[in-house]
C-alpha cells in the first residue's frame, strides 16, 4: 500500500512540475497591460491570476498573505480582453484598471457583508466607499487548491477519496495473499513479542535493583553526613565558650611562688576573762618583777628603794 501511494505521489509531483515548466500563459490587467509576476489560478485557457504568494479563490479574487497589507483583492486574468471568465469587480473607473485593486469591508449587518473598491471614507457620520462608488456584495466561495501559494497541496476530501478507491482495488486483487501474509505475520509477531518480553525482563530487573541500591546508598551517605555535621557543630560550640576566670593570689617570697591565703583558726577562750581596758605598752607587766639597778659599789637596795623615809644630807647636818 505504501509503495502504491508513494508512486502516485511522485507521479503527481512530476506532472505538476512538468506542467509548471511548460506553462507559458500570461496575465493581463483590465487595460490589457501585462501583469508581471502574476500566476494563473489553476488550469484552463481563461482563468483569473493572483500573485505567487497569494491564495486563489474560485470567484477570481485573491487573498494576499505574503506581505503587508494582508488583503482581499482583484488582480489580473489570462484573457487579455477580460471576458466573462475574468473577475468582474472594481472595473468602473479607469484608474482601477491599470493595476490590481484592494477590496475592503464596508459593513457587516444581519449576516450580510458589503464591500468597497480601494478604500472607505467618512461622509458626515457614515462610512462610504471612496469616490462615492456604490458598495457590492459577493456570494460564498472556495479556495483553488494546488496552485500559487497552495501549489503542491490538494483538497483533503478529494485526496482521501482517491486514496480509498486505490486501496479498495488493491485489496480486491490481493485478498488471498494478504490473508496468508497476515497469518504468517501473526505467528512471527507472537514469537517476537515473547522474545521482546524476555529481553525486557532481563534488562529491567537488574536496572531496578541497581536503582534501589543507589537510593539506599544515597540515604546512608546523607545520614552519615548529618552525624558528622552535628558533631562538628557541637565541637565548634564547645570551643567558643571560654573557661571561668580565676583570680591569682601573689605573695612575695624568695621563690617567687604564688600561694593562696590560709585561714587562721581561732580557739574560743575558756574561763573568766579580765577586763580588756587600756594597757600601756610601755608599763611593766604586773606579773613581771623588775630587778633594781645596782651600780658599782652599791648594794642591791638603794635609799630610794628602802621602805623608810629618806633624809636629805642638808637635814642631816642641821
Amino acid at each position: 500500500m505504501v509503495g502504491v501511494n508513494a508512486l502516485l505521489t511522485a507521479t503527481t509531483l512530476l506532472a505538476l512540475s512538468t506542467s509548471s515548466l511548460a506553462d507559458d500563459r500570461k496575465c493581463y490587467y483590465p487595460d490589457q497591460t501585462q501583469a508581471i509576476g502574476d500566476v494563473p489560478c489553476g488550469n484552463g485557457t481563461n482563468v483569473a491570476c493572483c500573485g505567487s504568494g497569494d491564495i486563489c479563490l474560485e470567484n477570481g479574487l485573491c487573498i494576499a498573505i505574503e506581505e503587508q497589507p494582508y488583503s482581499l483583492s482583484r488582480k489580473s486574468c489570462t484573457d487579455q480582453h477580460w471576458g466573462s471568465e475574468c473577475p468582474g469587480q472594481c472595473l468602473m473607473r479607469t484608474s482601477y484598471n491599470t493595476s490590481w485593486i484592494s477590496i475592503v469591508l464596508l459593513t457587516f449587518l444581519d449576516s450580510q457583508a458589503n464591500y468597497c473598491c480601494n478604500n472607505v471614507v467618512s461622509s458626515g457620520n457614515s462610512p462610504i466607499c471612496l469616490n462615492n462608488i456604490p458598495s457590492f456584495t459577493m456570494g460564498n466561495t472556495n479556495i483553488v487548491p494546488n496552485t500559487n501559494l497552495l501549489a503542491g497541496y490538494v483538497d483533503a476530501n478529494s485526496s482521501s477519496t482517491s486514496a480509498n478507491n486505490t486501496e479498495s482495488s488493491c485489496n480486491a486483487t490481493s485478498t488471498a495473499s494478504s490473508m496468508s501474509a497476515q497469518n504468517t505475520s501473526a505467528t512471527a509477531d507472537g514469537q517476537s513479542n515473547n522474545h521482546d518480553a524476555a529481553i525486557g525482563a532481563g534488562v529491567g530487573i537488574p536496572l531496578g535493583l541497581i536503582a534501589l541500591a543507589s537510593i539506599g546508598w544515597a540515604l546512608w551517605e546523607r545520614r552519615k553526613l548529618h552525624r558528622v555535621s552535628a558533631a562538628h557543630a557541637a565541637a565548634v560550640a564547645a570551643a567558643s565558650q571560654s573557661p571561668p576566670k580565676q583570680e591569682a593570689w601573689t605573695y612575695p617570697n624568695n621563690n617567687n611562688q604564688q600561694t593562696p591565703p590560709t585561714q587562721t583558726q581561732y580557739d574560743p577562750p575558756t574561763g573568766p576573762q579580765p577586763y580588756a581596758g587600756y594597757v600601756d605598752s610601755t608599763a611593766p607587766s604586773a606579773t613581771t618583777h623588775q630587778q633594781p639597778i645596782v651600780r658599782s659599789g652599791q648594794s642591791g637596795y638603794s635609799e630610794m628603794a628602802s621602805s623608810g623615809p629618806v633624809e636629805l644630807d642638808s637635814a642631816r647636818r642641821a
